[in-house]
C-alpha cells in the first residue's frame, strides 16, 4: 500500500503544481519535494483509491490552488463513507422503520450511543454519535476497506407448537384440539 501511496502522491503533486504553477510554488517553496511527497502520502493515508481518483478529478476542477487538507475533503466527498450527520439521518431514519439498511459502522455506532445514553435520541446523544462515529469511520478507514451494510433483521412469525407429552392435567382431547386451533389462528 506504501508504495500505491507513494505513486499517487506524487501524481497528486504533479497535478497540483500543474495546474497553478505560480501558486504552489509559491505556497511550498520552502518545502522540499520529499517532504510534500511525505505530508501528500499522510494526507492521503487511510483513503480508497477510488476517493483519491475522485479527489484528483474534483482537483483539476478548482479555480484554485487547495492546500492538504482541501484536498483530502474533495477525496472524501466521493460519496463512499457517510459524514456524521448524514448517518445520523439515517440512524433517526433506521429507528422510524423508514429504512431497513445501514452502513455497518452507523449500527454499530447506534448500538453503542443507546447503551451510553440509555434513552431516546436527543442532542446529546446526537452529538455523542457524531463524535464516535467520526472516530469509527477512521478506524475503519484505516484498514482500507469498504463500508459494509446492516440490514434489519426480517420478523419471521413464529409458531406455537403445543406439546402434548407432558400434559399435569389429562385434557379431553376435542378441548386439546380447539385450543391448538385458536392458537394457530392467533399467531398467523
Amino acid at each position: 500500500m506504501q508504495n500505491t501511496h507513494l505513486i499517487l502522491a506524487k501524481k497528486i503533486l504533479n497535478t497540483m503544481s500543474a495546474l497553478n504553477v505560480k501558486e504552489f510554488n509559491q505556497m511550498y517553496a520552502n518545502r522540499s519535494k520529499d517532504e510534500l511527497i511525505q505530508f501528500m502520502i499522510e494526507t492521503i493515508d487511510g483513503l480508497l483509491e477510488e476517493e483519491i481518483q475522485y479527489g484528483i478529478s474534483r482537483l483539476c476542477k478548482e479555480q484554485k490552488l487547495v492546500n492538504f487538507g482541501g484536498f483530502r475533503k474533495l477525496c472524501e466527498s466521493a460519496g463512499v463513507w457517510q459524514s456524521p450527520i448524514e448517518a445520523w439521518e439515517d440512524v433517526l431514519n433506521y429507528e422510524k422503520n423508514i429504512i431497513h439498511k445501514i452502513q455497518l459502522v452507523t449500527y454499530e455506532v447506534m448500538e453503542r450511543v443507546k447503551t451510553i445514553h440509555n434513552q431516546e435520541y436527543l442532542y446529546i446523544a446526537r452529538s455523542t454519535f457524531t463524535d464516535l462515529y467520526a472516530k469509527a469511520v477512521e478506524k475503519q478507514r484505516s484498514s482500507y476497506s469498504y463500508p459494509e451494510y446492516w440490514e434489519r433483521p426480517v420478523n419471521s412469525k413464529k409458531s406455537i407448537s403445543i406439546d402434548t407429552s407432558h400434559n399435569r392435567v389429562s385434557m379431553p382431547d376435542k378441548v386439546r384440539e380447539d385450543l391448538a386451533a385458536i392458537l394457530k389462528k392467533s399467531c398467523r
